[in-house]
């Protein structure tokens, strides 16, 4: 398994990088809020933490690795770390997206004090994703949740933004536990719609094209 700054490609180094700092979020290790097409279109940019992405509601294009991709309620896509990307407007449709942003520590320390080497992996599975590995027109990973999945997810994030919120007494071990129960959802979700192949190699099937 390749460390994950391995992603951190100096080819990307001109292109801007948003630091978990830049939340304003008291320096936790962790981010969540909602973003929609009111939101003015980012430039092309880079994330230090991971990224789980879930469009409530409307549909936008989601660029990444020179593709477009149209994105509608109900979708889950996941960036990792320092792989450019950027959202853009689809015409005139409106859109809400909920962002939860972390650092891969927050989780993985829990798993390294566990021991537990197979969620680990069952996490890398899920979330060490290298779009560039591909030529540039090929597709790219993401998942269409059912509606009784997007039920699911959608009371877990309601679960986490509470805790974030709230920050009571063990909020971060609350938060780290919803996490990782949505990252074992998601993964279900994945190898379920895929008849059990690797997560990685799950595709987006409504391309827009190579820029």
């Amino acid at each position: 398994m390749k460390d994950l700054h391995e992603l951190n490609l100096q080819e990307y180094q001109n292109i801007p990088i948003c630091r978990m700092a830049d939340n304003n979020n008291g320096g936790l290790p962790v981010f969540i809020g909602k973003y929609g097409a009111s939101r003015m279109d980012l430039p092309l940019h880079r994330h230090e933490m991971m990224q789980i992405n879930y469009v409530s509601r409307g549909r936008l294009l989601h660029e990444i690795n020179h593709l477009r991709h149209r994105l509608v309620k109900g979708d889950i896509f996941v960036i990792p770390p320092y792989i450019p990307h950027r959202i853009l407007l689809d015409g005139n449709s409106d859109y809400e997206v909920t962002e939860l942003e972390f650092m891969p520590e927050f989780v993985l320390q829990n798993l390294s004090m566990a021991g537990n080497t197979e969620s680990c992996a069952l996490f890398f599975d899920f979330y060490y994703i290298e779009p560039f590995l591909a030529s540039e027109c090929n597709v790219k990973p993401r998942l269409t949740l059912s509606v009784s999945e997007q039920m699911a997810v959608e009371l877990l994030f309601v679960e986490f933004e509470q805790e974030y919120r709230a920050r009571c007494d063990g909020y971060l071990l609350a938060m780290r536990a919803i996490l990782l129960k949505l990252l074992v959802h998601l993964s279900r979700c994945f190898n379920h719609a895929g008849g059990g192949v690797r997560l990685a190699v799950m595709a987006y099937t409504r391309n827009i094209g190579c820029l």
